[in-house]
């Protein structure tokens, strides 16, 4: 039998106590020493077999987790750290003084830290025990994650010897340490792990590969593996559809669940047949919905969506991950103006935007699909304008989410009148006596044109057309009806008064060819003649008119006849009468 070299110091000078204590009896006799070497016999087979280490055999399944220690289990409990939060399974193993103490590697890992902590000295089958007594704390990286294991102090034992280092390498088997005379060992281990041992199982039976039997025991733990669940960042979107105001936007989630399961670091992706995934999500109309896959494309609001990830052998190995998905709102703005119309003809006038929310945008503008630079000073939602055209403004926030919200605006152009006499055509020395006026508008302009004659007030008229018009020098307005201005021009329309009166009271004194100004065929001639023939008067037609005399001497009442040779080469004659009224 092997013996723990941790016995050495007890067991070789008790076995020399005893040869001695014999030979002492062979000499002097045994009968006064019976007793005391009966008692000291015991005492070196009770160590003999306290300090035994057999050999023990190592089960070749990688995926089994051997028990640290010889002994009982007492207890089994699941419990969160404290610290780290983390869900976690307790197995409290306790050994008496007929179990081996050696304590051995559950498992092949790495020490990860090594601590000493002073404490009580409890019986070791109290579960204070755990936490109160002194004791060692090894943490060991496994491959199935961090395993602690605690070498404990009980009522009896107060020797504690760990063998482990900070950073060194054991294999599953090997010595970690060893308590003498009764004690408990813990072993942590993650909650994923499956424990096919129950309360006050004995953990024993094991054989030595020697051929021998040994009272080594080995603890299995079956070991199932944990999913992981790596993060999924999906991309905030604005909202959209044919409402975008509604909150929801579609998501592409065709890589959601490759993405979930991938290592990032390695690129390895776990296997879907190993594997169950179940996402947690809320539809379109707020229900809630598991399923295995998401629905693609994902139309949704702003939520967030669990995924859990289990292993179908084992409904503890499950791992959940969230995954949000987020919709930013669109801009909300509105024009400040309802401007419709530019004056090609005036100064640029101002069209702008306000926000209607509490965030701030920034804003671009095109016109007509070419951009449009802002040109008035600090500001971006106002421009000044002097062409009509498709303006169009951008909002995007300023916040990162890049949104973005256009709004058209449609100006149209106008523009005040041009009128020339080329566009003015006058019907005068008629036979009816029925003067008119009337406008070509083809030339005009771009401008929804009304007329009116001798007033700028008005009335206007919508027709460009003016009836029985009076002979003499009119003007003519053309006001555009989107305010941007009046244009106005002199027509001449020629005619004659049929009487006048020359008797000095201030009316109808003198008479003339009415229509004639400078600018009005001003090289014409008009002759007047008495009712013989006789030429009275050759008037000129910038002047005030006769005055009823030939040669200083009034002419009598009667009717007169006169000759008009007009600039533009008709010729008119006609009568007319003199009034001598006292």
């Amino acid at each position: 039998m092997r013996l723990a070299p941790e016995g050495n110091i007890i067991i070789y000078p008790l076995f020399i106590i005893l040869l001695f204590t014999c030979g002492y009896g062979y000499v002097f006799g045994f009968e006064s020493i019976f007793v005391f070497i009966i008692i000291l016999f015991a005492l070196f087979l009770f160590c003999l077999n306290f300090f035994r280490d057999p050999f023990r055999s190592v089960p070749k399944d990688e995926n089994v987790i051997i028990s640290p220690a010889d002994g009982k289990v007492i207890k089994i409990k699941d419990f969160e750290d404290p610290k780290t939060h983390e869900k976690l399974k307790l197995i409290s193993i306790f050994l008496s003084v007929f179990n081996v103490h050696s304590n051995r590697m559950p498992v092949d890992g790495k020490f990860k830290s090594v601590k000493y902590i002073k404490g009580d000295f409890l019986a070791a089958f109290d579960h204070k025990a755990s936490d109160q007594n002194e004791r060692t704390e090894i943490t060991i990286e496994t491959k199935f994650g961090s395993m602690i294991v605690k070498q404990i102090a009980g009522l009896v034992a107060r020797r504690i010897l760990c063998y482990a280092k900070e950073n060194e390498i054991m294999s599953a088997g090997d010595r970690l340490g060893f308590i003498r005379f009764g004690s408990r060992t813990d072993i942590i281990l993650p909650r994923s792990i499956d424990i096919k041992i129950e309360l006050a199982s004995a953990l024993g039976g094991v054989t030595n590969p020697n051929g021998l039997c040994s009272d080594t025991t080995t603890l299995k733990f079956v070991v199932n593996d944990s999913p992981e669940a790596y993060p999924v960042n999906i991309a905030a979107q604005c909202d959209d559809g044919a409402d975008d105001s509604d909150g929801f936007s579609e998501f592409d989630t065709s890589s959601v669940t490759n993405t979930l399961l991938t290592n990032p670091a390695t690129g390895v992706m776990q296997s879907l047949s190993d594997y169950t995934v179940s996402f947690s999500y809320k539809d379109e109309q707020g229900a809630s919905q598991t399923a295995a896959t998401l629905p693609n494309p994902f139309n949704t609001k702003t939520q967030t969506v669990t995924v859990t990830v289990t292993n179908p052998l084992n409904l503890n190995c499950v791992v959940t991950q969230n995954i949000e998905f987020v919709v930013n709102p669109l801009p909300l703005f509105e024009r400040i103006d309802d401007t419709s119309i530019v004056c090609l003809n005036l100064d640029p006038i101002p069209i702008g935007v306000t926000s209607s929310d509490s965030r701030t945008y920034s804003y671009t503008w095109t016109r007509n699909g070419q951009p449009f630079s802002p040109n008035i000073s600090g500001t971006d939602s106002t421009i000044l304008i002097g062409l009509g055209g498709e303006y169009v403004v951008t909002a995007k926030t300023t916040d990162g989410s890049n949104c973005t919200r256009n709004l058209t605006i449609n100006i149209k152009e106008s523009k005040i009148a041009v009128i020339t006499r080329k566009d003015i055509t006058v019907k005068d020395l008629t036979e009816d006596k029925n003067n008119t006026i009337a406008i070509d508008t083809t030339s005009l302009g771009i401008g929804d044109y009304e007329f009116a004659i001798d007033d700028e007030i008005g009335p206007y008229q919508d027709e460009p057309l003016f009836e029985k018009v009076r002979p003499g020098i009119h003007t003519i307005y053309v006001r555009d009806k989107n305010n941007c201005g009046i244009a106005q021009i002199d027509v001449s329309v020629i005619g004659y008064k049929s009487f006048f009166t020359p008797n000095g009271d201030g009316y109808h004194d003198k008479w003339n060819i009415l229509g004639l100004r400078a600018d009005f065929q001003p090289k014409s001639k008009i002759y007047i003649f008495d009712r013989y023939g006789k030429l009275l008067k050759e008037l000129d037609p910038l002047a005030e008119g006769w005055d009823g005399n030939y040669n200083g001497k009034p002419m009598p009442q009667t009717d007169y006849w006169f000759k008009v040779n007009l600039e533009d080469g008709r010729e008119f004659k006609s009568h007319f009468s003199l009034i001598r009224a006292w």
